[in-house]
């Protein structure tokens, strides 16, 4: 796929997983789960008690499931290959129906002690790859060619839903400030 590609997801289940070869700094992946309003899917738990200042439809690091049990995200695997990646399990049927889009994203945070940035252009050919969660068999695959000399946070691709049909768009868009800059452009009132 290239930026831009759409692609329409048959089955219900599906994993995703952020790639990396040859690791070099660390990358997380995280999906951000978005109403028709393409701001976060609002959960009656946020910023409420040990969900103070999360958001439930937000999977991350900080948070690996949704509320629903629709996404969860797992730990880093190595192959052979030594390929490093990170997934995420998503169930489209378990979905809340309020949501219209899933974005994912690959960052990298501080070095630890350093206080220095890291950049994703620090990794080989990271790419994010979708595949069917039955078969395991890989549905479409988007490498990053572009520079990201400077960016600590891209918006890989995005889950479209458009009536009863889902859509992978591959969308390659990248953010300097980390996260934080993703949580702020969904985010629908001042928390945090």
């Amino acid at each position: 796929m290239k930026r831009g590609d759409r692609i329409q997801i048959t089955c219900t289940k599906i994993r995703v997983d952020l790639v990396e070869r040859h690791k070099i700094v660390e990358v997380d992946l995280s999906a951000f789960v978005l109403a028709k309003n393409e701001k976060f899917l609002i959960h009656p738990d946020d910023n409420k008690g040990e969900y103070a200042y999360k958001r439930r439809y937000f999977v991350y690091f900080g948070n690996h499931e949704t509320p629903d049990g629709s996404i969860n995200l797992e730990g880093d695997e190595c192959n052979d290959d030594e390929e490093y990646y990170d997934m995420m399990f998503v169930d489209l049927e378990k979905l809340n129906p309020k949501a219209k889009q899933i974005v994912f994203s690959a960052s990298t945070d501080f070095s630890i002690g350093s206080g220095e940035k890291e950049d994703l252009c620090q990794n080989t050919t990271p790419y994010i790859r979708i595949c069917n969660q039955w078969n395991e068999e890989e549905i479409c695959r988007f490498f990053l060619t572009d520079d990201f000399s400077g960016k600590d946070c891209i918006e890989m691709g995005r889950l479209v839903r458009d009536g009863d049909l889902w859509f992978f768009e591959a969308m390659g868009i990248g953010h300097d400030g980390g996260l934080v800059d993703l949580v702020n452009k969904f985010k629908v009132e001042n928390w945090g």
